[in-house]
């Protein structure tokens, strides 16, 4: 399986960057593809997992759920405001710091929870109130973004080292300790929901303890407060980032459950799951994997000539994944056939809303691999384009339900897609110097401030191999893979976990 894997990679890149892979490339996709597999293993288990609670307790229960993720999204927010992206940044850096780093990181998050866990549980009734949610779901919610948190720090823990084994073995970790702890507590529990739920927390416990494991024994491990106060300032921009990437991504389903009820989000969610979360996240995942190292470390003029060739790759993709992305919510809703019903239009609706997205995607994180310039600009695109579709949403699932709500954030992405598009060539016009990567030693536009030794910021080695891999700053929570926690310089981050 990892080889087939290999071989689709080495030969996009083939197509698209017009060389034969590299030695140093090579080392970079064994090291990828470990952690790529991991994403299908925890995928598929979590998918079972969700279809057989759906089968037993409802399209209500999927609906709960899913508005438990969103409320998770938004809550995790504060809790990190970004800390942990700054940790994985000047950890890889700064590696005779690294203790005082993850110490203080440690500490601050840990600050940052138990307050603002104290504040939503003691306004629980009026916080669900405001946002039309059942009481309990709001305080599950929040016990479940404080386990999503912590697992998505600890996770985090495990990218300052850059050890691709590891990363895979957490994804795993996640899933098979909540399917082997749901199986047991199904037999007994009457509840299957509750087991269910039971069964993600630990999961998420055992995960994080796994990858706290790798913060603890880093030496030098001290406390810094004059860490503190760079930390914050790296991940405010990060933190904003991610409200503006919830929004976009995850407000949808507190809209339909104000209009329609929360019936109707479970409805969502299938779909959603089996055409975006499943079949366009691996794809891009795959495209993104290929080409993010290696297009971090070009210039301009380099940058826009493989611009050119993947806008002539791209259609062949997008007329390959539509009729996948079909079979894929045919096959799932074959599976909860008794509680959602098989919708053509929707199916069809809800395929061409993966194209868009997974094009949204794949120019949201080129324009990023640019550098500074493109950071900005994919942060500027996601606000904008954010607040959009929190509008269309509002008024369009109104008039047309469902089919208003997939029509309003597709036209959306559409409108996102054309907007890169239009500036992508703009900026790497900008960016004709060379860049600040390993094969760039010179001081180009792309030079980033904090970059140490000539390497991009984002640029780190695993240590399985001497290859290069891109810092996706992956997170906890997300749509393209359950639980990553949006922020940073894309819209759409890395995903991490299975339910999503």
């Amino acid at each position: 399986m990892v080889r087939f894997v290999e071989v689709i990679i080495e030969t996009l890149y083939k197509k698209i960057l017009g060389k034969e892979i590299s030695e140093r490339s090579a080392q970079f996709l064994s090291g990828s593809n470990t952690v790529f597999i991991g994403l299908i293993l925890a995928k598929i288990m979590g998918t079972i997992l969700v279809l057989h609670v759906t089968n037993i307790e409802g399209k209500d229960a999927l609906g709960a759920y899913s508005l438990m993720l969103a409320a998770s999204m938004l809550l995790i927010i504060p809790y990190l405001l970004g800390i942990d992206t700054a940790m994985v940044h000047y950890g890889s850096l700064e590696e005779d710091k690294r203790g005082k780093i993850i110490a203080t990181t440690y500490v601050m998050v840990t600050a940052l929870i138990l307050i603002f866990t104290a504040v939503f549980l003691r306004f629980s009734a009026q916080i669900a109130d405001l946002v039309d949610y059942e009481r309990w779901i709001f305080e599950w919610a929040v016990v479940l973004s404080v386990l999503a948190a912590l697992s998505t720090l600890f996770e985090k823990t495990i990218q300052i080292f850059a050890l691709a084994k590891p990363l895979s073995i957490i994804k795993i970790l996640d899933t098979a300790a909540a399917l082997a702890t749901f199986i047991p507590l199904n037999m007994i529990w009457d509840s299957t929901f509750s087991a269910f739920f039971v069964a993600i927390c630990v999961g998420h416990t055992v995960a994080g303890l796994y990858g706290f494991t790798f913060g603890v024994r880093e030496r030098g491990w001290k406390i810094d407060p004059k860490w503190s106060s760079t930390l914050i300032q790296y991940g405010k921009f990060s933190a904003l980032s991610g409200l503006f990437a919830w929004v976009l991504f995850f407000s949808d389903r507190m809209i339909i459950n104000h209009f329609l009820g929360i019936g109707q989000v479970g409805v969502y969610y299938i779909y959603y799951m089996a055409a975006v979360g499943i079949v366009s996240g691996f794809a891009i995942q795959a495209a993104i994997t290929m080409m993010f190292p290696m297009v971090s470390q070009m210039d301009g003029r380099e940058m826009m000539d493989v611009y050119r060739k993947m806008n002539h790759v791209l259609p062949i993709f997008l007329i390959i994944t539509y009729p996948i992305i079909i079979l894929s919510e045919f096959l799932i809703l074959r599976f909860v056939k008794d509680e959602i019903s098989m919708q053509w239009e929707l199916m069809l609706l809800f395929a061409l809303m993966g194209c868009v997205y997974a094009t949204n995607r794949l120019y949201s994180w080129f324009l990023s691999a640019e550098g500074k310039t493109g950071i900005r600009t994919v942060s500027m695109i996601t606000g904008i384009i954010a607040v959009m579709n929190f509008v269309l949403n509002w008024f369009m699932v109104q008039k047309w339900g469902i089919e208003g709500v997939v029509v309003a954030t597709t036209l959306v992405f559409a409108l996102s897609v054309t907007m890169f598009y239009t500036v992508i060539p703009k900026v790497l016009e900008q960016d004709s110097g060379p860049g600040d990567g390993p094969h760039h030693p010179g001081s180009g536009r792309r030079k980033i401030p904090g970059s140490v030794g000539g390497r991009d910021r984002y640029m780190t080695g695993y240590r399985q191999g001497s290859g290069y891999r891109m810092r996706s700053e992956r997170g906890g929570f997300g749509r393209n893979g359950a639980y990553g926690r949006p922020g940073g310089p894309s819209p759409d981050r890395g995903r991490g976990r299975a339910f999503s």
